[in-house]
């Protein structure tokens, strides 16, 4: 009763076990398969060098930590077979032992199989994350020698511009100071003509007051005269 136990535990465990490396095979397929499309999009997208080349190194990091993950759930499996071995040859069921031992030997050969694949998956991998980052090492080079082409370009015509700029201001001002000259010269000149006409309205103004003066003085004379004259009469 308890070889029986054993053995179907075993089996439970094995039914589980190949369903999780059919899984992890199919999502192995899926990788491949993205990966390679990734690849040839990196080839085929040329004017996108830098972003092909990024999301191929995500790509390929990911089949990596897959690989690994793969090789991991491998060991688990091949551990849980020499179980399921180890239970059937304590149970001693012959009718049943060669069938499932034929279906041990046939998990253990895709084992080897898919352990052979994925090594080979890791060793291109390997490669083409080498390849990659030669490739990024020369386009990050090829990239800094062009930027810093465009900014001595950029600098030398900030340069230009600015000294371009001085001499239109150089000229505006040396224009705005000779006009203020002219402007102060000729404002100096109507204020010495101002003052001149001032001075000749001055001059006018004392001979008028002295005019009327001495023509006060006349009529003053006049009149003092005649009040005499009558007196004297």
């Amino acid at each position: 009763m308890t070889d029986t136990l054993s053995l179907h535990e075993a089996l439970v465990q094995l039914e589980r076990e190949l369903i999780a490396f059919g899984t992890a095979r199919r999502q192995l397929e899926d990788s491949q398969a993205r990966a390679e499309e990734s690849l040839r999009a990196w080839g085929e997208r040329d004017s996108q060098h830098t972003q092909a080349q990024e999301l191929l190194t995500v790509v390929l990091e990911d089949q990596q930590r897959l690989v690994t993950s793969q090789v991991n759930e491998l060991a688990t499996l091949r551990s849980s077979l020499a179980t399921l071995a180890q239970a059937v040859d304590e149970a001693g069921f012959p009718a049943r032992l060669e069938t499932i031992q034929t279906v041990v030997a046939t998990s253990q050969a895709a084992i080897q199989s898919l352990q052979s694949r994925l090594d080979q998956l890791e060793s291109h991998l390997d490669g083409q994350l080498k390849l990659l980052a030669s490739d990024v090492s020369r386009s990050l080079l090829e990239q800094q020698t062009s930027l810093r082409a465009a900014l001595f370009e950029v600098s030398a015509g900030l340069v230009k511009h600015t000294a371009d700029i001085q001499a239109r201001v150089d000229a505006q001002a040396e224009r705005n100071l000779s006009e203020m000259g002219r402007l102060v010269s000729s404002i100096n000149t109507q204020l010495a003509a101002t003052q001149e006409r001032a001075e000749r309205q001055r001059q006018q103004t004392l001979r008028l007051q002295a005019i009327t003066i001495a023509l006060v003085v006349m009529g003053l004379l006049s009149g003092m005269y005649l009040i005499w004259t009558q007196l004297k009469a």
